[in-house]
């Protein structure tokens, strides 16, 4: 399948995030608005505090899959969050965390080489979500996915000369008028 037009017959288009190491934050936060509008925003500083929230209250579940045990997820979660280091171990748990801190399931548009990609669903561990976050990756960089617009055509309306004249009457009254107020209270004076 070809993702462009994937993206293209869904209404959606790919949105770039800054490669420093976030990008999957990034893509996260500005996929939200368009994707999930009737949920909360989450912002960047909002959603790096709830996977320190979750990865610290739930590092038992996270263990088994890091080779080195508490360090190696303390120092993955330090390095990840604080110095941008996208730490392989760590980093491919990130997704899972996600879902898990934010109740929802993630799916990720992995785009190859050859412009094809195949759909990759993270989901909660308990399965309690029903709401779905569609994000973009290719190689290891991550990118938004929001709703493309289309183009605004802005049609001018034409009027009727009598009510362009009923409108130019109109103003010349309100114009008459605020002289007439101004110059009571002595703000203006006639030329």
């Amino acid at each position: 399948m070809n993702i462009t037009r994937t993206l293209t017959s869904r209404g959606w288009q790919i949105k770039k995030s800054i490669g420093d190491g976030h990008c999957l934050f990034y893509s996260v936060c500005s996929s939200w608005p368009s994707q999930l509008p009737n949920r909360k925003c989450v912002e960047l500083e909002q959603l790096k505090s709830e996977i320190f929230i979750e990865t610290v209250n739930n590092y038992d579940q996270y263990l088994p899959f890091l080779q080195s045990g508490k360090n190696s997820l303390a120092t993955g979660l330090r390095s990840y969050l604080i110095n941008h280091h996208y730490n392989h171990n760590f980093g491919d748990l990130v997704p899972n965390i996600i879902t898990n801190a934010l109740h929802l399931n993630l799916c990720i548009l992995n785009e190859k080489q050859n412009k094809t990609f195949e759909e990759i669903t993270v989901s909660p561990w308990n399965g309690n979500a029903d709401t779905y976050l569609t994000i973009h990756r290719k190689f290891n960089h991550f990118n938004g996915i929001v709703t493309s617009r289309p183009p605004v055509h802005i049609q001018k309306k034409q009027y009727s000369p009598e009510f362009l004249k009923s409108l130019r009457d109109r103003k010349q009254h309100l114009q008459r008028k605020c002289r007439k107020i101004l110059f009571r209270l002595h703000i203006w004076k006639p030329q």
